[in-house]
């Protein structure tokens, strides 16, 4: 009986180490989706200020 109190114990701690992994899995997938989402607004800003640099330049330019 103690050996089978035992090997409940350490099913237990597996279990909470499975759930711990689950859950650092759905955490990085929550930051890829959000980087995934993110990442067009990035681009976008980073075009506009480029492009309105350049604007700037050849009006300061001629």
């Amino acid at each position: 009986m103690l050996f089978n109190r035992n090997n409940k114990k350490d099913d237990g701690k597996d279990e909470i180490n499975k759930k711990i992994e689950i859950d650092k899995q759905d955490f990085w997938l929550l930051v890829k989706s959000a980087y995934k989402a993110i990442l067009p607004f990035v681009f976008i800003i980073i075009l506009v200020y480029f492009l309105f640099t350049l604007f700037l330049t050849k009006v300061i330019l001629k």
